[in-house]
């Protein structure tokens, strides 16, 4: 397993699953660049969202490529998990 910390920019290469755990505002404005990192028929956990704000981050990400797989809540915290269908 490889984990990077850093911005999406400075990572070359795609991968079977791509985890965001970081700012609504983030999630949304970087889409493109996370749906260009995952592989296809890969995974994409998005977490660290708010449960008040789990609308928000489902209407941004809904594509013909995603396909939400589950939904997970605890404590007010909602992580995402989706696959990527198509490339």
């Amino acid at each position: 397993i490889d984990a990077y910390c850093g911005t999406i920019d400075s990572v070359v290469e795609n991968f079977n699953i791509v985890v965001a755990n970081i700012s609504v505002e983030t999630l949304i404005s970087i889409k493109n660049e996370i749906l260009k990192k995952v592989e296809k028929n890969g995974f994409i956990i998005l977490s660290g969202i708010p449960e008040s704000r789990k609308n928000e981050v489902l209407e941004n990400y809904i594509s013909e490529k995603l396909k939400l797989i589950s939904t997970k809540t605890e404590n007010n915290w909602v992580a995402l998990l989706y696959q990527f269908t198509k490339r």
